[in-house]
């Protein structure tokens, strides 16, 4: 993708956050399009902050507009990443089910 359009709106969600919720530690990262240092930026995240509540946004190619994803599915395209690598699996979390349904 050219563009990172989540990216934006996540920086103005954060500002926007900051401002609505000054009683509550906000936190907001971009992470790297890359499947190696990805996983390792989120899991150091999400420790370091232990939120209540993580919500991710992304980008699709194929999309025709914002939508809400109510699933995650454990599988990687075995496409390059922004550093040419491609994933060590064909799954993101080997033996895992196939669908992680969402909870909120």
């Amino acid at each position: 993708m050219p563009e990172n359009a989540s990216a934006r709106l996540v920086n103005a969600l954060y500002e926007k956050a900051e401002i609505e919720f000054p009683s509550h530690d906000i936190a907001s990262a971009i992470l790297p399009t890359e499947w190696g240092a990805a996983p390792g930026l989120l899991n150091l995240l999400l420790s370091t902050h232990r939120p209540a509540l993580v919500l991710h946004f992304g980008v699709a190619r194929e999309a025709q507009g914002f939508f809400i994803e109510t699933e995650g599915r454990n599988a990687c395209r075995m496409m390059p990443d922004a550093c040419g690598a491609v994933p060590g699996s064909h799954t993101l979390q080997p033996g895992g089910p196939d669908r992680h349904a969402t909870t909120l």
